[in-house]
């Protein structure tokens, strides 16, 4: 769109209002990331200095050794199908030439 479309002036003294407002009513910091994802796990109500808040955040799953085998297990039948390709290209490329019985019809030349 090469032609730029301009604003009424009603409509330009209405962006600016907004603008005013939303710069007016940022006194209160906003939360994080972070701190959203947080206030969802553990409630508004822990103390984020406390032990037992600490202890959490840092908790491991328990489940992560399962983890860790399924993904090796995975990895392995990956690599057993590599490896299965890359035998049959050996054996391709090692296949110089095969005895074969060839036959035309002379009717149709088909061969």
């Amino acid at each position: 769109n090469a032609v730029k479309k301009k604003l009424s002036p009603k409509a330009q003294d209405a962006i600016k209002s907004k603008v005013e407002e939303t710069t007016t009513n940022k006194e209160v910091p906003a939360p994080t990331e972070e701190d959203k994802k947080k206030a969802k796990l553990f409630g508004d109500t822990m103390d984020k200095n406390s032990e037992e808040y600490k202890k959490l955040v840092q908790a491991k799953s328990s489940h992560s050794g399962a983890l860790s085998e399924a993904q090796l297990e995975m990895q392995e039948k990956y690599f057993a199908e590599l490896e299965k390709t890359e035998r049959m290209e050996d054996k391709m490329a090692t296949i110089s030439y095969v005895k074969c019985k060839v036959v035309s019809c002379k009717k149709c030349k088909y061969t």
